[in-house]
């Protein structure tokens, strides 16, 4: 299967490209980026290991084991969200640059990958310890139950 673009309300997710290498240079290196995505630390030291990480997510896609979406809001990149381990135990990371947080961008484009990875493959984990994170999975959690 192909990755899809993706459509929120506001924002387009795309498949990332050797392109995003700069900026997302950038928000590897945010602090709070480093702080709730443990594993960005070992592609967040220079251009040559964030590309490194976009030809691994590359191969994943290839092999549906992983996507990596960029998330593309006003026609500029603001951030990413990734699905892995999609065929056994999928779960989602995403992280924004820090002038596009606490705008509900990220819970758009949380319920959008996360219906398209349920309905696609399995429904995804949900454990996590970032706050905002978890808030927006109390949300979408609300919304459902109020849906159902």
């Amino acid at each position: 299967m192909e990755q899809p673009i993706l459509k929120t309300q506001r924002c387009t997710l795309r498949p990332s490209t050797v392109d995003d290498a700069e900026w997302l240079l950038r928000l590897f290196n945010d602090e709070e980026v480093v702080a709730y995505i443990e594993g960005i630390k070992w592609f967040n030291t220079d251009i040559d290991a964030v590309n490194d990480f976009l030809k691994s997510m590359e191969r994943n896609s290839a092999r549906n084991i992983g996507f990596l979406w960029i998330i593309i809001f006003n026609e500029s990149p603001i951030g990413f969200i990734m699905a892995n381990d999609i065929e056994e135990s999928p779960f989602l990371t995403f992280a924004l640059m820090p002038e596009y947080r606490n705008k509900h961008l990220g819970t758009e484009v949380f319920v959008s990958v996360n219906d398209f990875i349920s309905k696609t493959f399995a429904a995804p984990k949900t454990e996590t310890e970032n706050p905002i994170v978890k808030k927006i999975l109390r949300h979408h959690s609300e919304i459902l139950f109020i849906n159902n």
